[in-house]
This record gives structure tokens, C-alpha cells and sequence, in this order.
């Protein structure tokens, strides 16, 4: 191997985690026995095996250590039953040596056939409308195979609740997998899901672990140019094999060592895996009298006709110390190197416990003003909830904003509320989407949610009525929030979508529903991320990104001062740096989820700190007190602005083997079964500096060197799992070519002293300012973002018209363009104003923009290029305004 892992980790050393109770899908390869490691090396307990084969008769039994042969006699299987089949689904190869697993683990094997074609090969997997096939058979997707072999498994087993399996780069296998575990209320586990990605970002790191922990993995079958039959029992799982691998593949030309495919991602080859580390595994599967096969296109297989295979025990007293178990399963770290290093050098400034926090000293551009005091803890009763039936639906061009308007009832609760709120949605889509002339129209996707709730006590009533109306469908991304009593008060939730119409095929989402290292499963009925493309046809796209909280993945719990780096947590001081971890981490989720849509550069983020805990120890989970919350909001713009630092021109190129990508989805995303996004194909960084080129500022406007994008911290109620900070943001991912010429501006503009609905001896506006993202892909319309900040010193009374005259300004500005608005959002501080901000959306809208409101107890508003300590921004702001445009 090139480079030696980190040290293992023992299992006393993991983080504490829920224990589950584990199935475990086994195909014979090494990627699901390894994920199986990874569940053990996690604290649970594998319960039963699971395994499809061809329907070549065999019944559905349970296979159980005591009907297993051992060394010296016969076979229980019948090795003459030696078939292979075309699934897209599910390994066969090698499935009559299946049965001797159950011996090697010591644990109970339950197989069914396989039935079914590959009927739905598109990315998202829903069973059909009418149901499942109970059976497993007929005229169903082959995926439908996988239920009742799972239900009859939770019948013999029924404290079982989850499964793992082992995706790595398949889309296509995680989203059926994730399919039926949803339909059985089981946790779906895929540890390796995205393993070449993580540090140290190397494919063939995967199988130098596997070799690590001692799992011998044997090619049985290879279906690639560069190899050939010589490669046939050859261990992946050595020295030898990535050698083996690495020099045969490189014949093909670099691309072929792009990606998955030294790990067999793209169907290159199988494998079987016959040994693994003891106590777990009780000895190693033997097979004499092995032969090679044409399997048909190029592709060799071994062939088990006639061979004698049996189990062959350990000698007593091997892997008998418990302490050793799974001793050599390498967990990734959390937080890859440059995220460890942003949070090193900025634990340092960590915010500190303060009664009565004052932000610095401003520039001598605004008057600066005390801070507001936060609302009065803790929540007062909220009204009844009343039932939500009615949505405002503002049209632009292709694109929808959908706001939810309550009305007023006494006798309503929460759940009927979201109930008539979602039935309102579907019959307002179902308008909507009404064929009309234009070609492109006639399907209507959602594909962003900002959801707001009175108390984060919902969430769980959110998240049941969320799923039942996108039980089908794929679900748009969402940010969550709670406002407690800035919401109006005839509201106990608010909603604001982004939907729109054209051909649904298009949009790209990204829904990880397993648990894994990568980041955080879906937690709730909403995708990662959705990209949309900026126009028909076109490659370039917008992706907005659901909101994130700093989860440990794997454990799916909010990361705990143990998660800290050893060598970072003996040198930091308890004061905030919790806070610095989850700040660091939530938003290194951002950055993979970014990656994996192909982002490449950020047009704005807005970063979310919760003003109390709802629930759990308030220290131990990052709670508000009387910490400095003005430091708080000035870790995020650190940690926001450390991850667009330039990086330096010497920077040491990466080896061959870390630009490895997605062989996978180089074989097949022309059959439409792999998410091209998702892979570790070589792409843009993120953030890609070459996208920003210099060019004239436009009249009025000073051009800026600054590559950081706007960033707006709002402090609001209270977050999901209790979680001190939230991110989230939109991205742009560029077409595939090299004529893109964004460019950022910053531009200072003061609203007209005395706004036509106000008198002339009202009290003046404050200057406002504004940065403009301008990012004019190739060939494909110009896509623009502009970011207003209204500064502390605004008066209260002139707070709406200034913020009507900025939009209406920008939307004459961006008309001359020929731009139109594709999403609007204002975040305003204060709780007095939040009423005077939804009374003035009805009047936002006559400019034909439809605002969605975010009300928040305080604000900030940094700019592209400020320091923490410049101007309005840094002493807080009324309100700010983001406003994605799209050229016309």
C-alpha cells in the first residue's frame, strides 16, 4: 500500500450510541461484510444474515451453524448449482457457497429468490402505487425481492431494527435498500457510502481497511478489459491485489482509475469473501476444485460446478479475548483536514461567557446602537392553533413561491392544522401543474421549504405530516425553525416553498436516508439538497441545500466535547468551543452534501443560532445562557470566511490515487442508474477561485478582491435535536466548461430619505448596503444574487419602506437586466417589527416579488470581504434581504 491508515480505533473508544439490532444484507462481497464490521465496531449487534439468489428452486430456510458442515466432510451445498445472473441489484455470483456463512459468523442465515425484473431504474425508487407484492414475486421490480425476506426475518427476530448493506458509490442500490427499510420502520445502515471521499481520500484506502481488519476478499468474477482471468481468486484485500489492480487498470488510460473503479464500483469485478477477523469469524471457507468460465461479454467468472467447499474452524483459543474484537476497524475521522484545521485555529477565539456582550466599536458609516435584549424565557402559551387552508402563490416566469396564510380558529390542534395545510398544498400544486401550451410546463416540482414553527415541540407532527404528503414523491429541501412569538399570532406555523415547473426528470436531488461517515441521513422527510437547472436543457443549476446541524453521522447525535480532536480539546477552554466544534462540523456537512451536487462556489449562506434549548443538558448541547451571542455569530463568519481562504500557489498536487472518481457512473450513467452527481469523480473545488475573473464594476458599484460570499447569522427561538447552530445555503454548479465569468461587486446604495408612502418629516433611512454575486455561465442564463443589509440605526418607522424601496429598486435594476426573481427572503430582527414586516410583504408583492419572512430576536450581516468588526453589519442589523435572480 502507498500510505498507511490512521490506528484503529478500539471499540471502547467510540462515541456512545444508540445499540441497534442488525440484519445484515450479504451478498458474498466484501463491501457488505465490511459494512457489517463497521456495525459491530459501532456497539451493535448483528442479529441475522440476509442473502437473494437466483430462483433456482431453493426454498426460503433459515441456514443456522447447526446444519453447516465443517472441515473434512461434505458440503452441505450443492456446488453444481453453479448459476449467475444480470441483476442490477443484487451480487449472485458465488451464491451456493452462501450457506456457509451462517457456520463462519455463527449466526442465522435467511435466503430468498430472487424475483422480478428491473422494472423502475430511475435514481428514486418508489414501490408502485398499489402496494407491494406481499410474495416477493410476479410481475413486480426485482427490488420487491428484499421485503418479505426482510419481513419474515422481523418475524423470527422482532427486536431487529435496522439493516445495513454495502453501498458505496450506488445510488441506485442505497435508494431500493433505503426504500424498503422506510416501509418497515427499520434504520437503514450503509457505513462505506461514500468511503473514497473521506480522509484520506483515497479509494484504494478502503481496501488496505479491509486488509487491516483482516478480511480476505477473492475475485470470482471480472468484466473489464484491463483485467482478465489471471485476476480470478486474487485477494483485493493485500498488497499484492491493489498492486495488481492499480497497474492493470492504468493500461486503460487515466480515466479508468477515476472513481470506483479499483474498488469494483462499475462492475470491473467481484468478489467473495472467505476469512475474516476472528472472534467474530470461526474459522476460513475453503474451495478446492475451482474452475474459470465465460460469463459472456468479455467477462470471466470462477466456476463452482464440482468444487468442494466447507468450512475450516480457527484453532481453539484464536480472537478468544473479547478486547480485540473489530480492534482493526479504522473509523474515518470526523472532520476532514481542512475542517480539523479551521477548528484548531479558531478554537482559540472560541466565544466566551459574557453577561452582557458588546460588539465592537463600528466605522464611522452608521451611528451604532446597543443590541436588543432577547425575548422574555420562557415561551409564553401560544394561541390555539388555527387551521391552515389557504396558500399565496406568486408566479415568476417557470418558477412558483408558495406562502402558507393561516386563518384564524379556536378549536383547531397542530395536527389538523399541517393536515388542511398539505391538503390545501396538493390541490394548489394539482392547479398548478395543468398543462398549458408551453412544453416545458405541465409538471410542478418542489424543490425548497423554509418552515417555521411556533415551538420546535411540533417538529415531530411537522416531520408526520411531511412525510404522509411525500410519501411518493421526492420531497423538497427544507430549513426548519422555530420563532416562538415572533411568528404572528394567529400562526403556530408558517411555511414558505419554492416550486416549479418543468420537466421533473431534471431536477436533481440528493435523499441519503442511510446513516454512514459521509454526513448526516435525512432526519426527516426532506432531501439533502435539490439542484435545478437554470434552464431547460442546460447543465448549469442552482442547488438549494437543507438546513444542517452538527450531527455525528454515524451516531446521528449531536457531536459532544468528546468528538473533539484529543490535541484540540486538552489545549481549549471550555467556553464555547462546543460551540466552535458545532459550528465547524454543520457546516463541513454543508461542504460534502455542497460537493456532492457539484457546487462550486456558494452564492450566499445564512447560518442559524438558537436563542435557547427546548430540551437536554443546555451546556452539554451548546445552549445560549449568557453566552456571548455576538461571539457566537463571529465564529460563523470565521469558520465561513476560513473556508475561502485562497489557497496558497505551492500547494502540494494531489497523487494519482486521490483524484481517482466514479468508474461506476462512468460504466452506466448512460442507462440512467447512477446519480452522476454523487461520486467521487474529479470536479471543481469548492469553492472553485478560478470563477472569479475581474472585471469593470458596474456605475454606482466598487469592485472587490473579496472572495467570500454574504453570510447572514440570524438568532431565532430554537432549532431541531435542540442544536445550537444551523446552516444552510444555495449553491451554483456550472455547466461543464471553462467560459464562466462571475464576478462579485460590492455596491453602497442609500434608499430615498422620504419614501413616497411616508411624510417628509419622517425619520431618515439609514444607508443600506449591498453586495451583488453576478454569475453568467456559459451559454445559459445569467443568474445574480443580491444581498441588502439594513443597518441597527434604521428607524422602526421607516423600516418597511426601506425595505420595499431596496427590492424595488433591485427589481427595476435587474428588469433592465432582463432578470426575473426566483427567490426572495427577508430576515428581520427585533421583535416589534416583525408585524410591521408581514404587513409590508403584502406590499413587497406589488413589486412582484413575494418575500418569504424569516422573523429573528437578533441579526447580523457581513458582506463579501468584511471583518467581523465592520460597520452595520458587525453591530447587528434590522433586517437583510437575499434576492436570487434569473435572467429572463
Amino acid at each position: 500500500m502507498s500510505q498507511p491508515s490512521p490506528p484503529a480505533l478500539r471499540p471502547k473508544e467510540m462515541p456512545t450510541a444508540t445499540r441497534l439490532n442488525v440484519i445484515a444484507l450479504v451478498s458474498g462481497g466484501k463491501d457488505s461484510f465490511f459494512c457489517l464490521h463497521h456495525c459491530l465496531a459501532h456497539g451493535h449487534r448483528i442479529v441475522a444474515l440476509a442473502n437473494l439468489h437466483p430462483p433456482v428452486g431453493a426454498a426460503d430456510t433459515p441456514h443456522g451453524p447447526s446444519n453447516v458442515s465443517t472441515a473434512n466432510a461434505s458440503p452441505h451445498i450443492d456446488t453444481h448449482i453453479d448459476t449467475d445472473m444480470d441483476s442490477l441489484m443484487y451480487q449472485t455470483v458465488g451464491h451456493s457457497v452462501i450457506p456457509l456463512y451462517a457456520e463462519a459468523l455463527g449466526l442465522p442465515l435467511y435466503r430468498h429468490p430472487i424475483a422480478g425484473q428491473p422494472l423502475n431504474t430511475r435514481l428514486t425508487y418508489f414501490p408502485r402505487a398499489s402496494g407491494s407484492n406481499e410474495h416477493g414475486d410476479g410481475d413486480e421490480d426485482e427490488t420487491e425481492a428484499l421485503l418479505p425476506l426482510l419481513r419474515r426475518i422481523l418475524t423470527l427476530h422482532p427486536t431487529a431494527n435496522a439493516v445495513s448493506s454495502g453501498a458505496i458509490l450506488s445510488t441506485y442500490q442505497r435508494t431500493r435498500i433505503e426504500s424498503v427499510a422506510l416501509r418497515l420502520r427499520i434504520t437503514s445502515l450503509a457505513f462505506l457510502w461514500q468511503y473514497p471521499l473521506l480522509p484520506p481520500g483515497r479509494p484504494t484506502s478502503l481496501l488496505q481497511d479491509m486488509q487491516m481488519a483482516g478480511l480476505h476478499a477473492r475475485i470470482v468474477k471480472v468484466a473489464s478489459g484491463g483485467l482478465d482471468e489471471s485476476m480470478l481468486w486474487l485477494n483485493v484485500a493485500s498488497d499484492e491485489g491493489v498492486r495488481r489492480l492499480l497497474r492493470a487498470l492504468r493500461r486503460l488510460g487515466p480515466d479508468a482509475l477515476r472513481g470506483g473503479a479499483v474498488l469494483g464500483e462499475g462492475g470491473e469485478y467481484e468478489t467473495l469473501v472467505v476469512q475474516g477477523p476472528p472472534p467474530t469469524w470461526k474459522g476460513r471457507i475453503r474451495i478446492e476444485g475451482r474452475s474459470a468460465l465465460d460469463a459472456g461479454a468479455g467477462a470471466v467468472r470462477v466456476g463452482f460446478g464440482g468444487a468442494k467447499a466447507w468450512l475450516d474452524p480457527f484453532p481453539a483459543g484464536v480472537g478468544a479475548d473479547e478486547a480485540t474484537r473489530n480492534i482493526c476497524i479504522r473509523i474515518p475521522p470526523l472532520l476532514d483536514p481542512t475542517f480539523h484545521a479551521l477548528l484548531r485555529r479558531n478554537l482559540s477565539n472560541a466565544p466566551q461567557s459574557s453577561a452582557h456582550a458588546s460588539p465592537p466599536a463600528s466605522s464611522a458609516r452608521v451611528i451604532p446602537q446597543p443590541l436588543p435584549p432577547p425575548l422574555p424565557l420562557p415561551l409564553s402559551p401560544p394561541p390555539p392553533p388555527p387551521p391552515c387552508s389557504t396558500w399565496h402563490v406568486q408566479a415568476t416566469g417557470m418558477s412558483y413561491m408558495l406562502t402558507l396564510l393561516p386563518t384564524p380558529s379556536p378549536h383547531a390542534s397542530l395536527a389538523a392544522e399541517l393536515r388542511s395545510a398539505f391538503g390545501a398544498l396538493a390541490t394548489t400544486l394539482a392547479t398548478l401543474s395543468t398543462p398549458s401550451a408551453s412544453a416545458s410546463a405541465g409538471t410542478m416540482t418542489l424543490t425548497h421549504a423554509t418552515v417555521l414553527l411556533r415551538s420546535m415541540s411540533a417538529f415531530a407532527a411537522l416531520n408526520s405530516a411531511w412525510h404522509a404528503a411525500f410519501r411518493s414523491t421526492s420531497p423538497p429541501a427544507r430549513v426548519t425553525l422555530a420563532c416562538g412569538d415572533l411568528l404572528p399570532r394567529s400562526s403556530a406555523v408558517l411555511m414558505h416553498i419554492l416550486a416549479q415547473h418543468g420537466d421533473g426528470r431534471a431536477r436533481k436531488p440528493l435523499h441519503v436516508q442511510s446513516r454512514s461517515y459521509w454526513a448526516p441521513a435525512s432526519i426527516g422527510p426532506y432531501a439533502q439538497a435539490v439542484g435545478v437547472p437554470l434552464a431547460s436543457g442546460e447543465q448549469a443549476s442552482i442547488v438549494h441545500l437543507a438546513g444542517q446541524i452538527p450531527l455525528v453521522p454515524a451516531s446521528m447525535e449531536l457531536a459532544s466535547r468528546a468528538d473533539l480532536p484529543a490535541e484540540l480539546a486538552a489545549g481549549a477552554s471550555d467556553e464555547g468551543m462546543l460551540f466552535t466544534l458545532h459550528a465547524a462540523l454543520s457546516l463541513q456537512h454543508i461542504w460534502r452534501v455542497g460537493a456532492a451536487m457539484r457546487v462550486a462556489w456558494w452564492m450566499a449562506s445564512v447560518a442559524f443560532i438558537a436563542a435557547r434549548v427546548d430540551e437536554g443538558d443546555e451546556a452539554e448541547n451548546g445552549g445560549d445562557g449568557e453566552q456571548d451571542v455576538f461571539g457566537k455569530a463571529k465564529t460563523a463568519l470565521e469558520v465561513w470566511k476560513g473556508m475561502h481562504l485562497r489557497p496558497s500557489p505551492d500547494a502540494n498536487m494531489e497523487h494519482i490515487e486521490s483524484e481517482e472518481g466514479d468508474a461506476w457512473a462512468m460504466r452506466n450513467s448512460m442507462t440512467g442508474l447512477v446519480d452522476t452527481n454523487l461520486t467521487s469523480e474529479p470536479v471543481s473545488p469548492l469553492p472553485d477561485f478560478s470563477l472569479l475573473r475581474p472585471r469593470p464594476p458596474s456605475p454606482g458599484c466598487t469592485a472587490t478582491t473579496a472572495a467570500t460570499p454574504p453570510l447572514v447569522v440570524a438568532q431565532v427561538w430554537a432549532l431541531p435535536r435542540a442544536a445550537a447552530i444551523e446552516w444552510a445555503a444555495t449553491g451554483f454548479a456550472p455547466a461543464s466548461c471553462t467560459h464562466a465569468t462571475p464576478c462579485i461587486e460590492q455596491c453602497s446604495s442609500a434608499p430615498d430619505r422620504h419614501p413616497p408612502d411616508q411624510p417628509a418629516q419622517s425619520t431618515p433611512v439609514s444607508p443600506s448596503h449591498t453586495t451583488t454575486l453576478s454569475l453568467p455561465p456559459c451559454a445559459s442564463p445569467a443568474l445574480r444574487i443580491t444581498h441588502t443589509a439594513f443597518p441597527l440605526s434604521t428607524a422602526r418607522a421607516a423600516l418597511a419602506s426601506a425595505v420595499q424601496c431596496a427590492i424595488r429598486a433591485e427589481v427595476g435594476r435587474a428588469r433592465q437586466d432582463g432578470l426575473q426573481v426566483l427567490k426572495a427572503t427577508l430576515y428581520v430582527a427585533r421583535a416589534e417589527e416583525t408585524d410591521l414586516a408581514f404587513a409590508a410583504q403584502a406590499d413587497i408583492e406589488a413589486g412582484d416579488v413575494l418575500v418569504a419572512v424569516v422573523p429573528c430576536v437578533r441579526l447580523w450581516s457581513w458582506l463579501a470581504g468584511e471583518s467581523a468588526d465592520e460597520g452595520a453589519h458587525g453591530n447587528g442589523a434590522v433586517a437583510a434581504v437575499l434576492v436570487t435572480w434569473l435572467e429572463g
